[in-house]
């Protein structure tokens, strides 16, 4: 079996600093088919502005041994600054978030997701376009695979006392609701289901309630 490295690229993002490839593969007497090979990552030029990662974790969400005892992982509903860090290269924090996830239980809500897409599509923010964001949420979720739950939670039964609050207070509350923590970079949310991620986390090595 003989490997063609020169096929041609499925998909590039230019913008996005990350790029698809298919591997053509030779049977013996017979015809060359197609398969996905893994994402390629290259450094885009700063020019560029924003890239996404993109890097598929090997393994999965990681595991533990067959032979220990295995307790099930409290589940972590991604705030919307997590998800941009993830997924967003150039952010300041994306390389805490991005080993944080690694064999940790997530969830998402369309709440966190269009919020994600609101912040990196702004263009006083990062100005990102539309298809550009989607597709990069989409190759997220595609490779973390994490729980999706519906917004089921009516405003009304959300703790917020004040306008600041509304947001960040139903994502916790609907954590709660689901028995979550709300996994989030923001140290003003007092509330009993967040569970803030900072670096102290990686420096001291203790792992968060999440996983």
């Amino acid at each position: 079996m003989t490997k063609n490295l020169n096929a041609s690229p499925k998909r590039c993002f230019a913008q996005i600093g990350f790029c698809t490839t298919k591997i053509a593969v030779q049977k013996p007497g017979g015809r060359p088919f197609l398969r996905p090979a893994e994402i390629k990552i290259f450094t885009a030029p700063q020019t560029q502005g924003n890239t996404f990662h993109s890097c598929r974790r090997p393994g999965g969400h990681g595991g533990t041994s067959p032979y220990s005892p295995v307790q099930p992982a409290m589940k972590c509903l991604l705030d919307v600054n997590i998800l941009v860090a993830a997924i967003l290269d150039s952010h300041t924090q994306h390389r805490i978030a991005d080993k944080w996830l690694d064999g940790k239980a997530l969830v998402t809500c369309p709440l966190s997701e269009t919020g994600f897409l609101r912040v990196v599509t702004h263009p006083k923010i990062y100005g990102v376009p539309m298809p550009v964001a989607r597709e990069a949420l989409s190759d997220f979720i595609s490779r973390h695979e994490p729980v999706f739950v519906p917004d089921d939670l009516k405003a009304l039964k959300s703790s917020a006392q004040t306008s600041e609050q509304v947001t960040d207070f139903y994502l916790a509350d609907l954590a709660s609701t689901h028995h979550m923590k709300l996994a989030t970079f923001d140290t003003r949310i007092s509330h009993h289901a967040v569970e803030v991620i900072s670096q102290l986390i990686f420096s001291s090595r203790t792992s968060c309630l999440c996983g």
